[in-house]
C-alpha cells in the first residue's frame, strides 16, 4: 500500500516540476525576445534575468527535492513583487 501512495505522490511532483519547468522556460525565452522587440528593453532585462534565476532552481535543485528549493521559488517572487511596488 505505501508504494502506491509513493509513487501517486511522485507522479504528482514530477508532472508539477514538469509544468513549472516548460513555464520558467516559455517566459525566459519570451523575456530575452522582449529584450530585442520591445521599446523597453531594460525591463525585459530585469524579466529575463529573474525568470533565468527561477529556471535555473527549477531545473537543479528543485528537481532533487531540495527544501531550501522550495521555499526559493514562493518567496522570490513575493520579495521581487514588493520591491517594484511604490511606497504607501
Amino acid at each position: 500500500m505505501s508504494t502506491i501512495v509513493h509513487s501517486t505522490e511522485n507522479l504528482r511532483f514530477k508532472i508539477g516540476w514538469v509544468i513549472l519547468f516548460i513555464a520558467t522556460a516559455l517566459m525566459t525565452l519570451n523575456h530575452v525576445t522582449g529584450i530585442f522587440y520591445q521599446a523597453e528593453p531594460i525591463l525585459f532585462t530585469g524579466f529575463a534575468a529573474f525568470t533565468l534565476y527561477a529556471f535555473l532552481v527549477i531545473y537543479i535543485p528543485f528537481r532533487r527535492a531540495e527544501k531550501w528549493a522550495w521555499y526559493t521559488t514562493w518567496i522570490t517572487p513575493h520579495r521581487a513583487s514588493r520591491l517594484c511596488l511604490p511606497p504607501h
